[in-house]
């Protein structure tokens, strides 16, 4: 019998050497993957008023590959829903290393004193959306922005948002939804 429970406990040992290694093996593989197509990573815009442009910030530790992003104008889209090449901006980013931002070229308003956007994305690594909302308050432009597919914070695992403090929330007073539902269920949805 004891000869038996010594060999019982050599395999035993030997089998969670294997499956330890194996462990080993799927994380390595899994990483490869991750960096051949930017894993989870994502990217999105800020508007930058210094600059009179947007800023694309990448968000993770792969480089994402071959990254565009299609700005479509809600207000040119309300006016026009039949010619999408009127109501839309399409910027090749290209390859964006982690951790970088880049500026793009400037994407044209049609409202001087508020912009509503949509920003669809599309990288090697999948499709992500993020909604932009600008609005010109006292001579600055204040932003409320946040991804609807894709783009999970790393930092809170919650779809990235982002809203300048002073915003202007007052149809969103006494409102059910709250706050940020309130600020993007005005525009229309579109993909």
């Amino acid at each position: 019998m004891s000869q038996n429970q010594s060999q019982f406990e050599k395999t035993l040992s030997d089998v969670s050497g294997v499956a330890s290694s194996a462990r080993k093996e799927i994380r390595l593989s899994n990483e490869t993957i991750s960096q051949i197509t930017g894993g989870d990573d994502f990217g999105y815009v800020l508007y930058d008023a210094y600059y009179g442009a947007f800023t694309f910030a990448h968000e993770g530790n792969h480089t994402l590959y071959g990254v565009i992003a299609r700005f479509v104008d809600l207000k040119k889209f309300k006016e026009n829903p039949s010619l999408p090449t009127a109501q839309e901006s399409v910027v090749p980013l290209g390859d964006i290393p982690p951790h970088t931002a880049t500026h793009l070229h400037p994407i044209p308003f049609s409202d001087s004193q508020k912009q509503d956007f949509n920003v669809f994305f599309n990288a090697r690594n999948g499709f992500w959306t993020q909604e932009v909302r600008l609005r010109l308050v006292n001579g600055k432009w204040l932003t409320a922005t946040r991804m609807t597919q894709g783009g999970i914070d790393p930092k809170t695992k919650k779809p990235f948002e982002l809203i300048s403090p002073d915003f202007p929330r007052e149809q969103c007073r006494g409102n059910r939804l709250g706050v940020a539902e309130c600020l993007y269920t005005k525009s229309v949805s579109i993909s």
